[in-house]
C-alpha cells in the first residue's frame, strides 16, 4: 500500500467520480493521488478532528467580511456541520448542476487548498437575507444552509466570491 496513512472518507468518491467523468481513469488516478496527499489530506486522517477544526475558518473569514452575520450565526450556535459535505466533496455532493461542479473543481485545482472554505463563506454571505429571515434558531439556519438551492444564481455568486476574496486580501486576513 503506497499511502497507508490515508483513509477513505464518505464523499471521497464524489470527488473521484467527477474527475473520472471529465478526464478518464488514468488521469483521474494521478489527480486523486495528488489531491489525497495535498488538498484532501486532512480529510483522509483516521478522525475528522482536523477537518472539523478547519471548518471553523468559516467563522474567522465571516468575522472579517460580515461581523453582523457572524454574530447572528454564532448567537444561534449554528456551527459548521452544514458545510462538512461541501468541504469534503468540493460541493460535488451538494450542487445539482454538473457545470457548476466542474467549474468549481477547475477553480479549486488552480487555487490554494483552503479555497473551498472561502467559497463556503462567500455562499453563506450570499444567503445572508435568508439566514436572517430564519430568526436566531440553530435548527432552522442549519437546515437552510444544508441545502444549496437549485436555482442559485451561480454567476452572481461568482461575482460575490471575487469581491469577497478581494475584501479578504484588502483586510489582510491572518489565519
Amino acid at each position: 500500500m503506497k499511502y497507508p496513512n490515508l483513509h477513505y472518507y464518505q464523499g471521497y468518491h464524489d470527488v473521484a467520480v467527477t474527475f473520472l467523468l471529465v478526464v478518464g481513469e488514468v488521469i483521474t488516478f494521478r489527480i486523486m493521488e495528488k489531491l489525497s496527499t495535498n488538498h484532501l489530506r486532512e480529510c483522509m486522517e483516521p478522525t475528522m478532528e482536523r477537518t472539523s477544526y478547519r471548518l471553523n475558518y468559516i467563522y474567522a473569514l465571516l468575522s472579517k467580511v460580515d461581523i453582523e452575520l457572524h454574530n447572528f450565526m454564532d448567537s444561534a450556535s449554528v456551527g459548521t456541520m452544514f458545510a462538512l459535505p461541501w468541504y469534503l466533496t468540493w460541493f460535488g455532493h451538494s450542487l445539482n448542476q454538473y457545470r457548476d461542479v466542474v467549474r468549481l473543481y477547475d477553480y479549486f485545482l488552480a487555487t490554494p487548498p483552503l479555497m473551498p472554505l472561502y467559497v463556503t463563506t462567500s455562499l453563506v454571505v450570499h444567503r445572508r437575507k435568508e439566514i436572517f429571515a430564519e430568526g436566531c434558531d440553530m435548527a432552522s439556519i442549519h437546515c437552510l444552509l444544508s441545502q444549496i438551492p437549485d436555482n442559485l444564481d451561480f454567476k452572481r455568486s461568482w461575482r460575490g466570491l471575487e469581491n469577497f476574496i478581494r475584501d479578504i486580501h484588502r483586510i489582510n486576513l491572518n489565519i
